[in-house]
């Protein structure tokens, strides 16, 4: 195999050049793959290696250790060298098993500054135009610390593939779910935004896609329309209300009428149901709410769907990344970066 690899640390980019950016038309063009450093399992890493053999995708792959060097205290520039090549070379070889393809990969270790904040300017400094992580299991104290999944569901303009244990090593069906109950811009550029990324998909994957929308089902009262041409007239139901809005998507984008489903209920019932019915592995949801302080502390529609969805979700956002500087404080340690980029530099290798 022969897999360019080489490994960064995350000071490099307070002071490197930002890199040559990549076309956001393509949501696979760079992933970013978040290890959890406490699992052995590398549920993320192993999608994103599938997609990038047929997208041929660039691949980031990120592990912070911030609160374990900050509890443990300064360690020193030889200890952190050592430690970074033997992440390189793990990581690499865990890859080595998957495909003996060429993959464009970069390494990020991260123990300067919050995971939040590192990983929020790896991307704007590094064009990544898909977030890949396994999904993590939710505490009692996220509310007060927040969580990360949440936080890259909130906060994070750029898509977030959550992948889910049970999901892996099956075929990928795909379940587009828009949500037409608005009819205003942003819920029609997230809508088209779930089903151009959806198309992206279903070639590579060669799976189905279906087109789900959840409606509330039938008025309590009956509704009545007039006009002098045909006189009295029963109105749309809500089905057919729903159905009349879905079509122009279906057309916009190509795709047969036959892959659009209305479904009468709650999404939050709903899209799981479908799930089932429809035996997909992946779930593209739209995020509306982005920054939301509700959201932020009690969710929404979406997180709860991320939770409840039994297979991977996709999280789409009403816009591309904004390309701005993060706001976040200078690490204490940062007086390290240096002393230890100087040692790497003649250690790290590009093959």
């Amino acid at each position: 195999m022969k897999t360019a690899c080489s490994a960064f640390l995350l000071h490099s980019l307070f002071e490197g050049t930002q890199e040559e950016a990549i076309g956001m038309n393509n949501t696979f063009n760079h992933l970013l793959v978040i290890e959890d450093i406490h699992s052995t399992e590398h549920y993320a890493l192993d999608r994103a290696i599938a997609f990038a053999k047929k997208k041929h995708s660039a691949i980031t792959v990120f592990k912070s250790y911030y609160q374990q060097m900050h509890k443990m205290g300064t360690e020193s520039s030889d200890d952190m060298a050592d430690f970074v090549m033997q992440q390189q070379r793990e990581i690499c070889q865990h890859i080595s098993t998957l495909t003996d393809q060429d993959v464009s990969l970069n390494i990020v270790i991260s123990w300067l500054e919050p995971v939040k904040y590192a990983v929020r300017r790896l991307i704007e400094q590094s064009n990544i135009s898909l977030v890949l992580k396994a999904q993590s299991k939710r505490h009692m104290f996220d509310l007060i610390n927040g969580n990360l999944d949440h936080f890259l569901i909130n906060d994070l303009e750029v898509p977030v593939w959550l992948v889910k244990p049970q999901s892996q090593h099956q075929e990928l069906n795909v379940l587009a779910c828009l949500d037409l109950d608005q009819d205003n811009a942003a819920h029609q550029m997230v809508n088209d935004k779930i089903l151009q990324t959806s198309q992206q998909l279903v070639p590579a994957l060669q799976s189905q896609l279906h087109v789900v929308n959840c409606c509330g089902g039938e008025s309590v009262s009956v509704r009545i329309q007039y006009d002098k041409a045909s006189g009295f007239k029963q109105a749309l139901s809500p089905q057919q209300e729903h159905q009349a809005k879905l079509e122009p998507y279906l057309t916009r984008n190509h795709l047969d009428s036959d892959c659009g489903h209305i479904r009468v209920g709650l999404p939050d019932d709903e899209i799981p149901a479908a799930v089932h019915s429809f035996h997909a592995q992946l779930a593209i949801i739209g995020n509306q709410h982005l920054h939301s302080k509700v959201a932020r502390f009690w969710g929404n529609t979406t997180h709860y769907l991320v939770q409840h969805i039994p297979c991977d979700v996709l999280v789409v956002k009403p816009c591309d990344i904004k390309r701005h500087t993060a706001k976040s404080a200078v690490p204490k340690r940062l007086w390290q970066s240096k002393q230890l980029l100087s040692r790497l530099s003649g250690m790290l290798t590009h093959k």
